[in-house]
């Protein structure tokens, strides 16, 4: 047998054991991203090397394991970067095309098994609790990234308006899926499809023989569909807007009190234990990058509250630890992969889209008094909630 062969044997054995929440999840949850759109403020370090697949192109932005509420199991796998020999499996031409790295470097180097800087060129397996070994997990979303095509009338439509019932009826009509549209200023952004769970067969009695994979698409349930942001008549088309550097978005971080560092070892667990110390020691804290357009929109709405937070960027590659440390050390800590990445009280909020949440709820107020953020008299009255963009997944 190959050494390939066996060392991935020998990973899915040792990787799938012991995971009481093992495909505890409801559905699985994809999400196809039309690029040209998260690029219009170069929000993601792949807007400056985009394939040229990606700029006419749906692209997977990952599978998640979702209840029906859109919550996700908890899940005590660790989350590590991909080996290179499953990298080397699915292999990196399609991995380029259909799942491209939003953080990663160069093209040349994305997804490149042999990198020397695997932390920026390799994706992390963030779901291992989902039901799907490493391998199989990369596989099925090239695989579903091929099914779901980009509708012509998607194509055809570059940089104009259309309908956004349109949108929907030619998902519809062109492969029978039922989709939840996701949109940015009024600008198409991503289509999200649920998919039901397959079963094991009888005789896959561990963990190490399984795989509990997408199996068909089926209508998302209410507290998903509930998250659908395309809410205009028309929607806009984006083309895609290549960059060879990040757009300044303008901020006003309140500067944050000293943090022991970690020695230069860049050990993941010194560097969580900063990012622990960091959340803990201030009262509110934003993880974000500069261009980034929902970091400054969760800034504009700490700013309206006059609320004080400390700021970290995740795109600083001159401190210790590293931006790129701090990044992977959030999506091990939250097992979430977001920007920005709020904090209140010591408390993980989740990305703009949640902290906005908040406001509308009427929660946020008192949540920012009573960690300390402001000075404010908490508020109780509540208002009705609106509706909100779910979080990107690798």
């Amino acid at each position: 047998m190959p050494k390939g062969t066996l060392l991935l044997s020998f990973l899915a054995t040792v990787f799938a054991q012991d995971l009481p929440n093992w495909g505890k999840q409801d559905l699985w949850v994809h999400t196809s991203t039309w690029t040209p759109t998260h690029c219009q403020c170069y929000c993601e370090r792949l807007c400056s090397h985009p394939t040229d697949y990606l700029k006419t192109n749906l692209v997977s932005s990952g599978i998640v394991p979702h209840n029906y509420d859109w919550s996700i199991p908890f899940c005590n796998g660790t989350i590590r970067t991909y080996n290179s020999d499953v990298v080397r499996s699915v292999g990196q031409s399609d991995l380029q095309t259909y799942f491209p790295l939003t953080m990663s470097r160069d093209l040349e180097h994305m997804w490149d098994p042999d990198s020397t800087d695997p932390r920026t060129d390799i994706g992390q397996f963030s779901y291992p609790c989902g039901g799907l070994h490493e391998a199989k997990y990369l596989k099925t979303i090239v695989q579903i990234a091929k099914f779901i095509r980009t509708p012509d009338l998607i194509k055809s439509n570059i940089g104009k308006n259309i309908t956004t019932k349109s949108i929907r009826e030619a998902f519809k009509k062109e492969q029978n899926l039922s989709v939840v549209l996701l949109c940015s200023n009024g600008a198409f952004a991503d289509v999200v499809t649920c998919w039901s769970k397959s079963t094991p067969f009888l005789y896959q009695t561990t963990q190490a023989s399984q795989d509990i994979a997408p199996a068909k698409p089926v209508q998302c349930p209410p507290g998903i569909v509930a998250l659908d942001s395309c809410k205009d008549e028309y929607s806009f088309i984006h083309a895609m807007n290549t960059t060879s550097a990040p757009t300044t978005v303008p901020t006003s971080p309140t500067p944050a009190p000293p943090t022991a560092t970690p020695s230069p070892s860049q050990d993941p667990d010194e560097v969580d234990a900063w990012v622990k110390n960091f959340t803990k020691d201030n009262h509110c804290a934003l993880f974000g990058e500069d261009g980034c357009e929902y970091c400054a929109k969760a800034k504009a709405l700490f700013a309206s509250k006059s609320a004080t937070y400390a700021y970290s960027g995740i795109d600083n590659q001159t401190t210790i630890p590293t931006g790129t440390d701090i990044y992977n050390s959030l999506v091990r800590l939250t097992h979430q992969d977001t920007l920005p990445n709020v904090w209140i009280g010591n408390k993980f909020i989740g990305g703009s889209d949640d902290l906005q949440a908040l406001q509308d709820k009427g929660k946020l107020d008192g949540m920012l008094a009573a960690a300390g953020c402001t000075k404010s008299t908490p508020i109780t009255t509540t208002k009705p909630p609106q509706t909100t963009k779910p979080t990107k997944t690798p």
